[in-house]
């Protein structure tokens, strides 16, 4: 779920209007529009002032968008914030991250298929 999905669904959870959002962050209604659509990704302070406004943490507002796995909540608390902080990065980033993530999980299937074979010969 995008960010701007994430901020619809808990500004409509709790009965706003864009507009209504706005004047309690302080900002123009457009603003707010283009957040919801993901044509602008927020600012660490504007998500700051949305989290207040909507009364929920910034980890709540944040992870509301990526599906973390209960599994990685339960047992890693600050990678599930780290994941949940992902919309805060640009497409560059994005797809650094993305490529880092590809070359451990390749390194970590390697090593599983060595393992595998060394204990079946």
């Amino acid at each position: 779920m995008s960010f701007g999905k994430a901020l619809t669904r808990l500004r409509t959870q709790r009965g706003l209007t864009q507009q209504q959002l706005a004047d309690r962050v302080g900002m123009h209604q457009n603003h707010i529009n283009r957040l919801e659509n993901d044509r602008m990704q927020p600012r660490t302070k504007t998500v700051d002032k949305l989290a207040s406004a909507l009364e929920v943490t910034v980890e709540e507002l944040v992870n509301a968008q990526v599906a973390i796995p209960p599994s990685v909540l339960k047992d890693d608390p600050e990678l599930a914030d780290l994941l949940g902080h992902l919309a805060l990065l640009n497409d560059e980033q994005r797809h650094a991250l993305r490529t880092f993530l590809r070359s451990m999980i390749t390194c970590q299937q390697v090593q599983r298929l060595t393992t595998t074979r060394a204990l079946a010969s």
